[in-house]
């Protein structure tokens, strides 16, 4: 600290001088175990950006704030070394963060980076591309882009019908979030047809008293009680 190459930044937390970094990231370089030690380093992110709810408290965004910088390199430095089940986490983390807080532009560079990261990776169709779409356009309702929302949505719905059946849950989850979509416009007959279907899907698939399930029966309740006001 003395030789200001170790900066206190807050209580019993430090940070490195930028020389000591590429020093000690140089170093690793040279480790017979610098994947291993850097698979596990993405692990222990990865675990920190599931922890991130998805509507943080301001207890959540304080505990993960310290976290954000290692968690932005995770996803774009080390992004080689997640996993292709982890692989989306760090970008949701992120997001989560910032939309948490109603940073919504700070949000958006993460849902894109998601979309494409997992496109260059699995293709065009698979279950993570069809989760970024969705959350991408969850962001964009958010924003009040409906217009830019509406086409991913049905996209993501598409491509999960097709990868996994028309009778699968997250095909439920899928319908459930177009239907809340079209329902935030006052959308109400495009809205109930998806709301009925999910309904069906998820009480065969989930049975009538999982959450997912009884979520979903709400909202259609709601809509038809919206209808007749």
């Amino acid at each position: 600290m003395n030789l200001s190459l170790l900066q206190r930044t807050g209580e019993q937390t430090y940070q490195l001088h930028q020389l000591i970094r590429e020093f000690l990231s140089d170093k690793l370089e040279e480790l017979a175990e610098a994947d291993e030690l850097k698979r596990g380093y993405c692990q222990a992110m990865v675990a920190v950006a599931q922890d991130i709810p998805e509507t943080p408290t301001l207890r959540d965004i304080a505990q993960a704030t310290l976290a954000i910088p290692h968690l932005a390199e995770t996803a774009t430095v080390y992004q080689a070394w997640l996993s292709d089940d982890d692989l989306i986490s760090p970008f949701l983390g992120l997001s989560r963060f910032y939309q948490g807080q109603g940073a919504y532009e700070q949000a958006l560079p993460w849902h894109e980076q998601s979309l494409s990261v997992t496109r260059k990776r699995f293709g065009d169709e698979h279950p993570s591309v069809g989760a970024s779409l969705n959350n991408l356009a969850l962001l964009y309702n958010s924003q009040g882009r409906y217009s830019d929302a509406e086409p991913l949505y049905i996209e993501a719905l598409a491509m999960t019908k097709r990868l996994l059946g028309d009778e699968h849950p997250d095909v439920a989850t899928s319908l459930n979030n177009l239907a809340l979509f079209y329902k935030s416009q006052g959308r109400y007959s495009d809205a109930e047809p998806l709301y009925i279907e999910a309904l069906e899907i998820a009480q065969q698939r989930l049975g009538a008293n999982h959450p997912n399930t009884i979520t979903i029966r709400k909202n259609l309740e709601y809509l038809r009680q919206n209808r007749q006001s």
